[in-house]
């Protein structure tokens, strides 16, 4: 599997995250007390999880159009 293949996979990750964040926030009408406290906690970790995937698939895609040319070197002082 390429980077690009795995960042693919990410990407499709974050996706099927956001759409479980609709889901869930969808259920939040009908709830009160202890359980919409959690489901609002739920809605913040699955955002935080769709962040990061997309963040890291985006990366993994890019990874190699990002390095430099050559290597930078930087003198010590």
């Amino acid at each position: 599997m390429t980077l690009q293949e795995l960042g693919k996979e990410y990407l499709i990750m974050a996706d099927e995250l956001k759409h479980r964040v609709k889901v869930v926030s969808r259920e939040l009408k009908g709830l009160d007390g202890i359980r919409l406290y959690e489901a609002n906690r739920t809605v913040q970790i699955l955002n935080d999880m769709e962040q990061e995937s997309r963040s890291t698939g985006m990366h993994l895609i890019n990874y190699y159009e990002n390095k430099a040319e050559g290597k930078v070197y930087h003198r010590s002082r």
